[in-house]
């Protein structure tokens, strides 16, 4: 049971424009205009029940729409600008578009979230948006809906992990993740030995994987980031991110290394999308802090509490880490162990011969 992290509906504020996105029963998209993401806003994460691995809009059953099997649903009460939802109440991603963000210039998609009571004739709320990816735009910032379509769309869960088989350095050597345990130790990059709080797993199904491609892993071939990096190939969750040193960083960005997930370093060589897979295990590994791991010699990060990550923990694992981390219930993102690129930077990186 996946986890949405959300911005809150009244936290959008209209500039110019159509508001549509700020009215509480909109099933269509027609809200093209300028909007403000407030200042103020922070994210939003709780729990649905989903039969499957898409969010859909449940009030578009197959064959006519993509909700093809039971309707997501709370897992639990959850109070949004003022109106309590009971357990069970529906969710539904209510329509979706593309904007951009007029600060940064970042394109985007988004969706709105809408919940709907369980009582027959209740009206549909909206009472939120996604942004994709997640941090497109950011509290403070001002976007603009380029266009916006109406019902019966879909939004796939990320994982963020390493795969099953991949070697973690510790102090007493090398260890396949699978055999790591909480309560144990890792060496970091930096060679410092960090205790493990909290490991979490996840397993797809070879139809999991074809239902939802961009579940396979990335693998990236032994030295394909420079010699040893990695020592042997590695296969890590599309968004699970590497830290990666490279001259033109420091030219574009002023950064010695920078993390980037792994999709964007696809080059279909060395390193490539792995659909040959039939079925893959996904393992995180939480420490205090966020870190750099290093699995099979490249240099990766631990988990990292964030939007993105806690999308695709289920109920049970979520839960368990909320137990050993309070806290996380009010964060929106922890501090990360060095500077971020997204993928339209690497891009630009690539691009400098």
């Amino acid at each position: 049971m996946p986890v949405l992290v959300m911005y809150e509906q009244n936290t959008l504020i209209p500039q110019s424009g159509g508001s549509n996105l700020n009215t509480t029963n909109s099933t269509t998209g027609d809200g093209n205009g300028t909007y403000q993401l407030s200042g103020s806003s922070s994210s939003v994460a709780f729990h649905v029940s989903d039969d499957d691995l898409f969010l859909d809009d449940g009030s578009f059953p197959a064959p006519a729409g993509n909700e093809a099997g039971v309707r997501s649903t709370l897992t639990s009460d959850i109070t949004l600008d003022g109106i309590t939802w009971e357990a069970g109440d529906f969710v539904d991603l209510e329509f979706g578009g593309t904007g951009t963000n007029t600060t940064t210039g970042q394109s985007f998609t988004y969706y709105m979230i809408s919940i709907d009571g369980q009582d027959p004739g209740e009206t549909v709320t909206n009472v939120g948006i996604i942004f994709v990816p997640s941090d497109a735009v950011l509290p403070g910032q001002f976007f603009t809906i380029n266009n916006s379509y109406s019902d019966n769309q879909s939004v796939s869960y990320d994982v963020l992990c390493f795969a099953n088989g991949t070697m973690i350095d510790t102090p007493n050597g090398e260890v396949a993740v699978e055999n790591l345990e909480v309560g144990g130790v890792v060496r970091t990059a930096s060679g410092s030995d960090v205790q493990i709080r909290w490991i979490g797993k996840r397993t797809f199904s070879s139809v999991e994987l074809s239902e939802n491609p961009k579940l396979y892993p990335i693998k990236l071939a032994a030295n394909a980031l420079g010699e040893n990096a990695p020592s042997r190939d590695l296969s890590l969750s599309p968004q699970h991110r590497v830290l990666v040193s490279d001259w033109r960083s420091e030219l574009l960005f002023g950064l010695n290394d920078f993390f980037c997930p792994a999709k964007a370093l696809v080059n279909g060589t060395s390193i490539v999308l792995d659909t040959s897979v039939e079925e893959i295990t996904y393992y995180h590994i939480m420490l205090d802090d966020h870190d750099v791991l290093v699995a099979n010699g490249q240099k990766c990060e631990s988990f990292y509490v964030g939007e993105q990550s806690l999308k695709t923990l289920s109920t049970e694992a979520y839960e368990e880490l909320l137990s050993i981390f309070p806290e996380i219930a009010k964060m929106s993102g922890t501090e990360t162990k060095a500077a971020c690129l997204k993928p339209y930077e690497v891009k630009a990186l690539k691009a400098v011969a």
